[in-house]
């Protein structure tokens, strides 16, 4: 006999001979893995299907088994390419000088390259937030030191790695937290705090270490981009998140419309109610379009929620 539930992130297996007291647990863990809306979309579709009778139970399993093995709908290359709107767009959004925003995204791709590289092995892809931050510390200093002494290397470097700072963590955490699911919630936010300490760590090693062998000359001041600006920032934050989460490419669209409403939320509740209680407004709509998308499509709303909340998280810096 056998019995089989999944709860905080485990599968829990009891195993027994009918007429026998003795049982067998096995205990699974569900690993993390890198997001991917296209997948979960499939799932759902799928999921949809066999509720209908459109699919038996059989070639629905066939069919998640390949799910599993289909490939992501981004490669590499495109994710690189994801890693750089994801860091003009932080650069747009904090109102960086345009050669800032141009070395912020040279920098992101760098940091894709770093851990691209070291995500190949087990044993050295525990280093890779770490050495992304110290790789992007050491180059944004040493070009603020020979070539762009106005440059805000510390910015910049910020920039380089804000594509590792939004982990999905951070915002599921709290929320299987305020479900009961104490277990997998703490796991998931302590992993996620776990993350911005190596982060905070590599970044902090980096930049010691260039101060020590480059000085920054003085540099004149540059102008900053106008407000204006933070939309066009939204709008390139969007596209890099969903290409970042792997969201499928018709529903671009939505994504990026869900991140506009919720920084537009967010503007107009700072004006409202001033900062704190109006960026609840931001989010108020972004959930509000999320679950309207989930109901007329009878897709995921998470596929809309995640990178909508990362671009709130990160907007609320410009705010």
């Amino acid at each position: 006999q056998r019995q089989m539930c999944i709860r905080d992130r485990k599968i829990e297996s009891v195993l027994w001979r009918e007429g026998d007291d003795r049982q067998r647990v096995h205990v699974t863990r569900i690993a993390d893995a890198s997001p991917n809306m296209a997948g979960l979309a499939r799932v759902d579709e799928l999921v949809d299907g066999v509720e209908s009778g459109e699919a038996s139970v059989e070639a629905g399993t066939a069919a998640l088994a390949e799910i599993k093995k289909a490939p992501a709908p981004f490669g590499p290359l495109m994710t690189a390419g994801a890693f750089g709107l994801i860091g003009a767009g932080f650069a747009v959004l904090l109102s960086l000088p345009w050669h800032d925003v141009i070395i912020g995204v040279v920098l992101s791709v760098v940091v894709f390259g770093v851990v691209f590289m070291l995500g190949r092995s087990p044993t050295t892809a525990r280093m890779t937030n770490p050495a992304a931050a110290f790789v992007a510390a050491i180059l944004a200093y040493a070009i603020a030191a020979t070539w762009a002494p106005s440059s805000k290397h510390m910015m910049v470097a910020l920039c380089a790695i804000i594509a590792l700072i939004p982990n999905p963590g951070l915002i599921l955490g709290p929320g299987e937290l305020s479900s009961n699911h104490v277990a997998s919630g703490t796991e998931r936010l302590i992993s996620a705090i776990v993350v911005l300490i190596e982060l905070a760590f590599g970044a902090f090693l980096g930049t010691a270490i260039a101060n020590a062998v480059w000085t920054i000359p003085a540099g004149s001041a540059v102008a900053s981009m106008g407000p204006a600006w933070a939309w066009v920032a939204v709008v390139v934050l969007g596209t890099g998140l969903a290409m970042s989460f792997q969201v499928r490419p018709t529903e671009f669209g939505w994504v990026v419309l869900g991140c506009v409403l919720a920084f537009a939320g967010t503007v107009v509740g700072g004006k409202l109610l001033g900062s704190g209680p109006g960026d609840l407004l931001g989010a108020l709509v972004l959930g509000i379009f999320a679950n309207g998308y989930a109901l007329r499509t009878r897709r995921p709303a998470s596929v809309i929620l995640l990178p909508g909340l990362m671009v709130l998280a990160l907007s609320l810096i410009h705010i």
